[in-house]
C-alpha cells in the first residue's frame, strides 16, 4: 500500500489521548505492518515538497495476538 501528501516532513509520531480524534496514523501503521518507510517525490506532476509513505502487511497475524 502506499499513500502520498505534499509535505517532505518525514512521518513522525504523535503523543495522543484516549480522547484524541487523530494522530494514530503511525501507530496503526507500526502494529499492522511487516515493514514500512517513506521517500521523497520529485519532477513535474509532484510539487516540490512531497513524498510517498509505504508498507507492506501480510494477511497473518503475528503470533503474539493469540
Amino acid at each position: 500500500m502506499t499513500v502520498w501528501d505534499t509535505s517532505a516532513t518525514p512521518p513522525n509520531r504523535r503523543e495522543i489521548h484516549t480522547d484524541s480524534e487523530c494522530g494514530r496514523g503511525l501507530q496503526l501503521l507500526e502494529l499492522l505492518a511487516d515493514s514500512w518507510n517513506h521517500f521523497p517525490l520529485t519532477g513535474e506532476l509532484w510539487s516540490p515538497a512531497s513524498k510517498v509513505v509505504w508498507c507492506e502487511i501480510s494477511r497473518t497475524p503475528p503470533a503474539d495476538w493469540g
